[in-house]
């Protein structure tokens, strides 16, 4: 095109930037965006231009990674004199909502208003999504009583949207008022799937799969997963029979509900069945056979995924196997799958990095744990948390409790398992010391802790019996919390004696128990005399 000057040639130029700017390439899209904006965009001068191209660009960017730059294209062409249609706004309003640009996306919304185009269905229908992306309920729920004509998309978005917030009921309502005629597959599915993930709303989602008039397999899938959620695996056989057009999703729902009940033969039996198995079938397979211990068989699938089915492994599978190779111990396997991880260039981040730090500590090696863990570049909650249960392993608490402070310092914020790290690697290197007032055989003191703990929100009860399970004293627990929580104590807490802590703590701050039998809240200090009671 360059050396005939087909370059000049508008026709030509134009179908240049359509094919490159939809490539799933990079350096063919960048191409494409240099190309359109060295011929097409002069600022300060009127265009003529036709908003196509400027919509394959904008496009290029609100579905790509940079949908900031979409809005960004929008105003120059509106700098550029050229005419803006209901595509152009849909495509940048998409780009706003996916990053929450709720003050650009409102902006855009006026502009409609002022050119005409604002009672467009099509573009309510985009500012309906927009709002709820950004979690603005009313703006939706006002956009959409203001139409004067409503469709299924309509209709189905605000559905849609209330379930994703949690708020059935509602949804439920303008199921009800939606016309019978607009009621699809959609419609259907999303209030089914609103009900099965509700805690009470079970018996809900079966009605409405019964008065369903066309069930798909999507609905199907709802209600077999609902079940198997609530581990009532016979009525998800049942369905399963019943069911007339199975997929992969349906075979992988039978497959972790066995799973997750501990028969992982008759899990297996339904994986063998399935008719195309698919690495998300193998996943669910290997977690139920890695979450009861059953690790070898597991090497074995993942061995038998490879070389029998000729599936790829992805991340998640690298994951769950890493995690049986810990339990095992087995280094050379470990080892072997890192090398695999490097060849293919997979990223770290997430659960493959930390299943990586995690077998590499269970295996005996904190050297390559730490080698791995400094090699990440974007560090989250799970590598802090893998690398510091390692150190706990291997009895290195002040090391683990350094990089807690390093993990505070990043503003990563910790979540139960850090506590539960932190605690334990700080047991095994004999930093905490059990006072004589607090024993964990004491079983008066264990049930007033826990009160204590619920009571107060330092700690959720889940949390609190994770850490009874490792015989962490849960004094110490609300007391390292209440100091890690206190930003002045930061610098002091490797020089206090930890018992001395412990002694202030429990001597100092007010604690409470509610009574079963007399409903009364006792509010005391553990080496107190003192004790006043209110009545619940």
């Amino acid at each position: 095109m360059l050396t005939t000057g087909l370059i000049k040639d508008k026709y030509f130029t134009t179908k240049l930037i359509l094919t490159f700017c939809s490539s799933p390439h990079k350096p063919l899209i960048e191409f494409s965006r240099y190309f359109f904006f060295s011929q097409y965009v002069h600022l300060n001068q009127r265009s003529d231009d036709d908003p196509f191209l400027w919509n394959a660009i904008i496009k290029s960017f609100s579905h790509g990674h940079d949908p900031k730059s979409a809005f960004d294209v929008f105003c120059l062409m509106l700098e550029n004199g050229v005419y803006v249609d209901k595509y152009s706004c849909s495509l940048v309003l998409k780009g706003c909502a996916s990053i929450g640009l709720l003050r650009e996306g409102m902006q855009i919304h006026c502009l409609m208003k002022k050119l005409g185009i604002g009672s467009d269905v099509f573009l309510e229908n985009c500012l309906i999504c927009f709002y709820w992306r950004c979690g603005c309920v009313g703006c939706a729920r006002q956009m959409f009583d203001r139409m004067l004509k409503r469709d299924c998309v309509s209709f189905n978005s605000m559905i849609n949207g209330y379930v994703k917030f949690g708020m059935v009921a509602l949804a439920h309502e303008l199921f009800d008022s939606m016309p019978m005629e607009d009621r699809n597959s959609i419609s259907w599915n999303t209030m089914i799937s609103g009900y099965v993930q509700s805690l009470d709303g079970f018996l809900v989602a079966l009605e409405l799969f019964g008065k369903m008039p066309k069930k798909d397999v999507v609905s199907w899938n709802l209600i077999i997963g609902g079940c198997v959620k609530r581990g009532k695996m016979e009525d998800a056989y049942d369905m399963f029979r019943k069911m007339p057009v199975k997929d992969g999703v349906s075979w992988a729902n039978m497959i972790y509900g066995y799973g997750e009940i501990g028969k992982v033969d008759v899990a297996r039996s339904f994986f063998d069945e399935m008719p195309e198995r698919d690495v998300i079938a193998c996943n669910v397979m290997l977690t139920g056979y890695v979450q009861h211990g059953y690790c070898t068989e597991a090497l074995q699938l993942f061995q038998y995924m490879q070389s029998g089915l000729g599936l790829l492994p992805d991340s998640a599978t690298l994951s769950i196997v890493l995690s049986a190779i810990a339990q095992l111990g087995y280094m050379d396997d470990g080892v072997a799958i890192h090398h695999y991880i490097e060849e293919q260039r997979l990223c770290l981040g997430g659960k493959l990095g930390a299943a990586l730090i995690d077998m590499y500590a269970k295996c005996g090696s904190i050297e390559n744990a730490m080698l791995v863990f400094e090699s990440i570049e974007y560090k989250d909650v799970d590598h802090w948390n893998a690398v510091i249960g390692g150190l706990a392993i291997h009895g290195l608490g002040e090391m683990a409790f350094e990089l807690f402070m390093d993990m505070e310092s990043l503003l990563v914020k910790p979540d139960d398992i850090t506590f539960i790290g932190v605690l334990s690697a700080c047991g095994h290197a004999g930093l905490l010391k059990e006072d004589p007032i607090v024993k964990k055989e004491n079983p008066p003191f264990w049930k007033t802790s826990l009160n204590t703990i619920q009571w107060q929100s330092v700690l959720s009860i889940n949390t609190a019996m994770k850490m009874a399970e490792y015989g962490i004293d849960l004094a110490l627990i609300v007391c390292i919390q209440f100091l890690i929580l206190t930003v002045p104590f930061f610098s002091l807490v490797m020089k206090i004696n930890w018992q001395e802590i412990v002694l202030w703590f429990i001597s100092t701050v007010p604690m409470a128990s509610l009574h079963d039998t007399t409903n009364i809240v006792s509010q005391f200090c553990l080496v107190a005399s003192s004790v006043s009671q209110t009545q619940a």
